[in-house]
């Protein structure tokens, strides 16, 4: 099939920037991030701009970094928690030693007493131990029960993970990025950092689907065997039952991505080599309970 291309009219693009929360994370000089996205349904049913964002309040991949929730429209207004009309919600996960909270990816599970009228979410996102490791995290409740307000009573469950590698050693650095009908996908790799953060790729990295309800990983390959470096970083749960991922894939490792940077003298805006570790992107279906190919 011959590659499609589109240009995408930035005419009427409506840019809100900063879009933070007001909260100060413990080392309020560093950048915050947006990382995931949903549509509310039990607002956008009645015609309501409504979206359940997530992202990183501080950093997203060093120490000082907390948790991030949005609900609510996306416009230019602004409330005592932050952009938007809607309310901000951060939250560190609970786990020992934990120095940093970054939230990627959203999912809407039920109705309720929560803030756009949501009631049960997963989440998905990393952590960092007291020993720098970066590892992988999920979180299945109410979304009110995050809040530093929450109620006596109301539940959620974190749970942390740890991504296995093709040689069968525990990866040092895991991502968790996207979660769907009840599935995530995720990359490990062994470098970690703004570019192992980016392209989760390099030597021992490799992609998965994990299933939180059973705590099992399945490794995603790529039936091209050229693409020997490759990331997943979405996941959709289709009406009919299957399951659509996102993510690229490359031919070149890491050693080559810095080579080429540092020849450059210069910024990301001179464009990378053809496939280098940024890689080609791709979507494709899967079948999360079998061996997966991409």
């Amino acid at each position: 099939m011959p590659t499609q291309s589109a240009t995408l009219n930035m005419s009427r693009t409506v840019v809100f920037a900063p879009f933070t929360s007001a909260e100060s994370s413990p080392n309020p000089k560093l950048a915050d991030f947006l990382q995931g996205i949903k549509r509310n349904p039990y607002q956008a049913k009645r015609g309501a701009n409504s979206f359940l964002m997530t992202g990183t309040t501080g950093s997203a991949i060093s120490a000082g970094g907390i948790g991030a929730l949005y609900v609510g429209a996306i416009n230019g207004r602004s409330t005592a928690s932050g952009s938007g009309s809607g309310a901000w919600i951060n939250f560190n996960v609970p786990f020992k030693g934990a120095v940093e909270t970054s939230c990627y990816g959203p999912d809407i599970l039920s109705p309720g007493q929560g803030p756009g009228n949501i009631g049960r979410v997963a989440l998905v996102g990393t952590w960092i131990n007291a020993r720098q490791k970066l590892l992988g995290w999920t979180y299945r409740g109410e979304l009110s029960s995050l809040e530093a307000n929450a109620p006596d009573g109301q539940t959620g469950y974190f749970r942390s993970f740890r991504a296995q590698r093709a040689d069968e050693k525990r990866a040092n650095y895991t991502y968790l990025h996207s979660v769907d009908g009840g599935y995530v996908v995720g990359n490990y790799t062994t470098l970690g950092g703004p570019i192992g953060l980016g392209l989760n790729s390099g030597p021992g990295a490799g992609t998965f689907v994990y299933d939180p309800r059973t705590q099992t990983q399945r490794n995603a390959t790529y039936t091209n065997k050229r693409y020997e470096y490759h990331s997943l970083f979405g996941i959709w749960h289709n009406q009919d039952g299957s399951y659509t991922v996102s993510g690229g894939g490359s031919t070149q490792g890491m050693a080559n991505a810095y080579g080429w940077l540092a020849k450059q003298h210069t910024d990301l805006a001179t464009g990378l080599p053809k496939d280098a570790a940024f890689g080609r992107g791709m979507f494709a279906d899967l079948d999360p309970l079998r061996p997966s190919a991409a």
